[in-house]
């Protein structure tokens, strides 16, 4: 399981949520892909949208000649809530 930074430090979620995963991709990207929260895969790799969201969003990308490097994607919720 992936260690919640300093900044969850009074969250509501410090001591509940599991998992924790920072955004990935360039701080600049002109485009953000932002969800809401981690699912249990997220939640257990540490990052954002590798479950069943993230295999869809590599297939749009895909269908569309795009790549997720490109992209700035992470969640408002950086952990998963019980």
């Amino acid at each position: 399981m992936n260690e919640k930074e300093p900044a969850c430090l009074g969250c509501p979620l410090e001591k509940t949520g599991s998992g924790f995963a920072k955004s990935i991709g360039p701080p600049g990207a002109p485009i953000a892909i932002v969800g809401e929260a981690l699912g249990y895969k997220e939640a257990q790799d540490g990052e954002p949208f590798v479950g069943q969201a993230g295999a869809y969003l590599n297939r749009a990308f895909s269908l569309l000649g795009l790549n997720r490097g490109q992209f700035r994607i992470g969640n408002t919720v950086h952990c998963q809530p019980p």
